[in-house]
Parts: structure tokens; C-alpha cells; sequence
């Protein structure tokens, strides 16, 4: 990839070059255009070229951000500069025509004022797209709790009105012959010059004053961690500069909007009593400064400017460098296309019972709630001698889920679900050599959009800490998530319970692991009765493909969480290779889950070797079963790298904070828990925070 692609400098150049080219030829464009009423064009003056110029650099900030533009809000914010560009020579153009018409008097005034309205028109799209932009870039702030959805219903009042005011100015100025100069039109006109605006400044008030709620929130958290010296300093005084810098913007945002309707109306009144052309200097220099903050702002409030200096190694998702990768995934997306749209009906040529047996286990969901539940159990009621740094989950399984659900014979899930389906919304892939804490906190994570579990693992180390991460959850309203887990879904009795070959041991107490007797039939691959192609029908242990394509095929949004163990044993293992394989070819989201960052850079070599083909299972023949599923293992092997190192979505991504809008995810995510830690026993999470 590095080879084909040119350096990072040359193309950075280009772009720019590209940009000043055409910036350069549209602004001659604009300075030898033609004006009606055979105006001369000699003689231009101070605010003719500043307007120009100011013009140039909207435009030249609007081509580059778009170019360069590696993510959707930075995609967005481009365009609010083209917008912006536009309204400079719309601006540029009403200047020349006031000059001429107060040179020449060839002008009609209806015509002037034509250009004045849709100049009004244009400064109220500016606002319905700025608010828009700004409400993109801090949603994530405002999806917290403690916050009313009055705000967003307002928020959504005052962009409605702005915007059916712009479009009503539009229609007026170009579908309808109406006599500009009647009294009720310029009404109108006035109108929107008033209105627009103030829907803007309540908009901007609302937006203030939450983000001085929020700004609130974080000065409290940082006096506590200071104060009590905990962790957590670094992480708060970042979310802190965010939400300083987001409402610098949204300021100096409605001061210039305040500056450009007086202008505007300025320069309208001015044109009226036929003034000398040096009178809009007031005016020229309010749209000039109010093109150049809108051009720094965008740039720098959407986190465009940190492109100019990013080496495609930190870049995040450039187009150019995810090329070749994009390529290799289409060819292995060809090679795996027998699959068909995820909406089809399901269906298999094993045989009717087969499907039964795969529908009934795919709704064995489990929701957070008891799983939460269940854990709080480990280590007093039930398996005591439960630590959370030691246990696995094969010995959880073995010392808490087997004898809790001995005197049912079935499933944890249906046991806690009381015979009642649960279909899951997503499927979680592990190894049951994970530790089953670690297991429980890469679920949490996926639920709580945390990248990785470390954090949430620490918590869980603690009563209290746990009790914290319950109620963050309810908060969020996600305690009724629900998540398919081989380990609860599948009914241990029907399998494994009745053996230990391996003759595992609890690692605290070193008692090898109990033999369950509850006595019901068990359930192997070869068990009876058997389908077409040899495999058995009742067995729970061999239908997690068929299981994944039933599901994804009842839900197109179904996805694969995929909980990697800190020695990233899960990449050797056969079977979760095989689910990972299925989800790929079935074209399901996949959400990458490992410890912390520091894991992904000492093991990144390990990583960056993986070959599926060197996978591992209990039985050799399940390693060639599961490689046979695998057409192409090579383009497989470049899929895990993406998965992990690619620079659109892979892991690296959640760590390469390139666009503001992910800035405030992160600072969303420490709002969230700043707040839950202002309860009484609160002090925890800074003490076990990671950043």
C-alpha cells in the first residue's frame, strides 16, 4: 500500500494547489463579470477587493476541507463552506450593482432589490445550515442524562421557522413576478432580516447555556479529583477545553450573524437614499469578517486543520489510503457472495428439524440486566471462592452455570427467561479461556460505546463499582439490551456438564472442576438422529453459523461482538474464527473489543501475523470443517488485519480522534461519567478510570 501510493506531502500539495487554481480562476471570473445596465467596470475600490479576497480564502478553505475531507461531519462542514463562498459573491456582486446603480442610475430598483432578498434568503440557509452543523457536532453531549427533551423540541422550533422563512424568501424572489418594491414585499423582506435572526440567537442561547451545564459538570469532577487525588485529571481538563471551544465557536458564530443582518440592513437603507459607494465600508468589512470567522471556524471547530500535518500512518480514514484495502475486501465480498441480502428468509438444505432446533436456539437472548444480576451472585451466594482477576469463563460455566441450572436441565438464558424467546440484538464471540470478567465488560463496553473494556473491567472488580455501572446503564436506558452468549444461551446439560477431560481445576481452591449428574441425554455432533450430511440434529453445539445467518436474517441491524482476551487467544481459537468468518460473509457489523491500547501496541507484531490457517479447536477435524467455510484465506487474513489496523474502521480508529465530532463523542463519554460519579460512592470511577 505505502509503495503505491504517493508521499503524504505531494498529495497535500496537490490538493492545495488544486484549490488555489480554482478559487483563483472563479475570483477573476467574479471581477470581470458582466453587470446589467452597461456599467463600467474600471475604477474599483478598497471594498471591492477586500470583499474579493475575502471571498478567495471561503472559497479556498471550502475546496481544501472538501478534498482532504476524511469523515462525514468534516464532508459537512464543507459544504456549510460552500454556502459560504456563495454568499461572498452574492455579496461581492450587490456591491458592484449599488456602485454602478449610484454611478450610471441604469439599475432598476426592483432588480436591486431582488439581489437584496435573495442575499436575505442566503443568510437564512447560512443559519439553518450552521445550526445544524453545530447540533451534529455536539449531539453526542446532549444524549446524557439530566437533560430535558424540551430543549430539543425548541432547538427544533426555531431551525423549522428559520428555515421555512429562507425557503419563502426563495420562492418570492425566484418563481414569482411580484413588485419588489410594494410595501407588504418589503415587509416581508424586513421580516425575515428580523425573524431569522432571532430564531438564530434563541437557538444559540439554548446551546450556551447547556454547554455551560456541561462545562459545570466537568469543573465539579476535576475539583473532586484533584481535591481527593484520583485519576482522571488529563481525561476531564481535554473534555473540558472541547466544551470551552465549542461555545467560543458558538459566540463568536452569533456575533458575526448579529454584525451581517445589520449590514445587510445597512446596506439597504443606504442603497435606498442612493449614497456614494464609500458609505458600505461598514458593510463590506462586516461581510468580510463574517467570511474569514466562518471559513476558521469551520476548519478548526470540525477538526479539518489537523489534516494538514497527518501522515497517512496517524492519518484516520483518508479515501486515498484505504484504497487498496477497499479493494481486497471487495474481492473476498466477491468470492463469498452465495449468501445472498441479509432480509431473505432464512432457509438451509439440512432438513426442517435442523431449522427448528436453530431457530429455538437463536432465541435464547440474555439481557444485560441478568447478566449484571448473575455476576453479582459470583462470590457469595454462589461459587464463593469467585475472584474476579482469576476465574475464567470455562470456570464459571463449570462452577456457577452448570449447578445453577441443574435442577432444570436447561439453559441459564431460558432458566432466567422463564421459557419465554428473547431474540438477541447482537452475538458475542470469546474464548473460554477469557476471564469471565473481562468476558462481562467487553458486552458492557459494546452497550455503553465504550472502545475498550479495561475501565469497565476495573469496575467490575468492585461491589460498588459494579453497582455504578448498573446505574449508568439504567440511565441510559440500556439494562434491557440483549446479547447472545454461548456459555448462557446453550444448555450445558445437554453437552458438556457430565465430564472434565481436561480435568480442569478451580484456580483459587485448586478442586478440580465437578462432574454434573443430572442425567440427561447428551448431545454431541455425531449423536442421533442425524441430517443429510452427518451432523446431529439435537446437538446445540454445532449450528452457530446457521444460527448467525437466522438471525441477521430477522434483523438486518444484527451484529457481532467480537470480546478479545488480553493474550488475544481468540484468534487462535477455530470456532471463533468460524463465527467471525460467517459474519463477514453474511456482510454483519462487527465490533472489535480488546483490553486497552497498550494491548494492541505489544501485541501489534502478533496481530499483524494472524493467519487463520493456524487456528486451533479441541478436534483437528472441526480446524478442517471450519476452513472449509473459508474460501478465500488469504483475503480472510487481510480482512483481520482491517478489522483491527484499518484507518476507516478498524480499532486504530477510536484512539485517531480526527474530526470534532468524534472529540465530543469522547467528551460525551467522560460527561457521562462525570455525572454518575457525583453519587455517594462516585469516587471509584476515578479511581479506577483509564484514559
Amino acid at each position: 500500500e505505502a509503495s503505491s501510493c504517493a508521499p503524504w506531502w505531494k498529495s497535500r500539495c496537490f490538493q492545495l494547489a488544486s484549490s488555489i487554481s480554482i478559487v483563483g480562476a472563479t475570483t477573476w471570473a467574479a471581477l470581470i463579470f458582466p453587470l446589467p445596465g452597461g456599467c463600467s467596470l474600471k475604477g474599483r475600490n478598497f471594498n471591492e477587493y477586500a470583499l474579493a479576497l475575502s471571498t478567495a480564502m471561503a472559497g479556498l478553505g471550502a475546496l481544501w476541507t472538501w478534498l482532504v475531507a476524511p469523515s462525514k461531519h468534516i464532508l459537512w462542514a464543507s459544504y456549510f463552506l460552500f454556502l459560504n463562498w456563495f454568499e461572498g459573491f452574492i455579496t461581492f456582486y450587490l456591491i458592484l450593482l449599488i456602485r454602478c446603480d449610484s454611478s450610471s442610475h441604469n439599475l432598476s430598483l426592483d432588480f436591486l432589490y431582488k439581489v437584496f432578498f435573495f442575499r436575505t434568503a442566503l443568510l437564512a440557509c447560512e443559519m439553518v445550515c450552521l445550526q445544524a452543523l453545530v447540533e451534529n457536532r455536539l449531539k453526542s453531549l446532549w444524549h446524557v442524562p439530566s437533560h430535558s427533551n424540551c430543549f430539543d423540541t425548541f432547538l427544533f422550533a426555531a431551525e423549522t421557522s428559520t428555515l421555512c422563512f429562507g425557503i419563502i424568501a426563495m420562492i418570492l424572489q425566484l418563481l414569482f413576478p411580484l413588485d419588489l418594491g410594494l410595501w407588504w414585499v418589503q415587509l416581508l423582506l424586513l421580516s425575515c432580516a428580523f425573524v431569522v435572526p432571532m430564531g438564530f440567537v434563541a437557538w444559540a442561547v439554548q446551546v450556551l447555556l447547556r454547554l455551560c451545564c456541561v462545562f459545570a459538570t466537568f469543573q465539579r469532577a476535576l475539583r473532586r479529583v484533584k481535591r481527593e487525588e484520583l485519576n482522571g485529571v488529563k481525561s476531564l481538563r481535554a473534555s473540558r477545553w472541547e466544551v470551552q471551544l465549542q461555545a467560543a465557536g458558538v459566540i463568536f458564530s452569533l456575533s458575526t450573524t448579529f454584525v451581517l443582518v445589520g449590514a445587510i440592513v445597512d446596506m439597504y437603507i443606504i442603497a435606498q437614499d442612493g449614497a456614494d459607494p464609500s458609505d458600505f465600508l461598514r458593510g463590506v468589512l462586516a461581510a468580510c469578517a463574517n467570511l474569514i470567522l466562518n471559513t476558521v471556524g469551520a476548519v478548526l471547530l470540525s477538526g479539518a486543520h489537523r489534516l494538514l500535518w497527518w501522515t497517512p500512518g496517524s492519518e484516520r480514514s483518508s479515501q486515498l489510503h484505504a484504497a487498496a484495502r477497499l479493494c481486497k475486501l471487495n474481492a473476498f465480498r466477491k468470492s463469498t457472495s452465495t449468501k445472498g441480502p441479509l432480509q431473505q428468509a432464512w432457509k438451509t438444505d439440512k432438513g426442517a428439524e435442523w431449522e427448528e432446533k436453530t431457530a429455538e436456539l437463536a432465541a435464547r437472548g440474555i439481557s444485560l440486566r441478568n447478566l449484571l444480576t448473575f455476576y453479582k451472585l459470583l462470590g457469595d451466594s454462589v461459587m464463593p471462592s469467585y475472584e474476579p482477576s482469576r476465574h475464567s469463563t470455562n470456570d464459571v460455566v463449570r462452577l456457577a452455570i452448570i449447578p445453577l441450572t441443574a435442577a432444570h436441565s436447561s439453559s441459564y438464558a431460558e432458566q432466567v427467561n422463564q421459557g419465554r424467546k428473547m431474540i438477541p440484538k447482537k452475538m458475542v464471540t470469546h474464548s473460554w479461556s477469557n476471564l469471565f470478567r473481562d468476558l462481562l465488560a467487553s458486552v458492557l463496553a459494546d452497550a455503553l460505546g465504550e472502545h475498550t473494556f479495561e475501565f469497565l473491567a476495573r469496575l467490575l472488580s468492585d461491589r460498588a463499582g459494579t453497582e455504578l455501572v448498573e446505574q449508568m446503564l439504567l440511565s441510559l436506558g440500556r439494562l434491557d439490551d440483549s446479547y447472545w452468549i454461548c456459555a448462557f444461551a446453550v444448555n450445558q446439560h445437554s453437552g458438556i456438564c457430565g465430564a472434565n477431560p481436561n480435568g480442569n481445576v478451580d484456580p483459587v481452591t485448586l478442586i478440580p472442576h465437578p462432574i454434573c449428574d443430572c442425567g440427561k441425554p447428551k448431545m454431541f455432533n455425531k449423536t442421533p438422529p442425524l441430517n443429510s450430511e452427518g451432523e446431529s440434529i439435537q446437538c446445540e453445539m454445532n449450528k452457530f453459523d446457521d444460527m448467525m445467518a437466522y438471525l441477521a436474517g430477522k434483523d438486518e441491524s444484527f451484529a457481532e461482538v467480537i470480546a478479545v482476551d488480553e493474550k488475544l487467544d481468540l484468534f487462535e481459537r477455530a470456532w471463533c474464527m468460524a463465527e467471525v468468518a460467517e459474519a463477514k460473509q453474511m456482510g454483519m457489523e462487527q465490533n472489535l473489543k480488546l483490553r486497552n491500547k497498550e494491548t494492541l501496541i505489544i501485541r501489534q507484531n502478533t496481530l499483524r501475523g494472524l493467519d487463520v490457517k493456524q487456528m486451533q479447536a479441541s478436534r483437528p477435524e472441526d480446524v478442517k470443517a471450519i476452513l472449509a467455510k473459508i474460501p478465500d484465506t488469504k483475503a480472510f487474513n487481510d480482512y483481520l488485519q482491517d478489522l483491527i489496523f484499518d484507518q476507516n474502521s478498524g480499532l486504530l480508529t477510536n484512539w485517531h480522534k480526527a474530526d470534532a465530532l468524534q472529540q465530543m463523542e469522547e467528551a460525551s463519554r467522560v460527561l457521562r461519567w462525570a455525572r454518575i460519579s457525583e453519587a455517594e460512592d462516585g469516587a471509584i470511577i476515578w479511581r479506577e478510570w483509564v484514559s
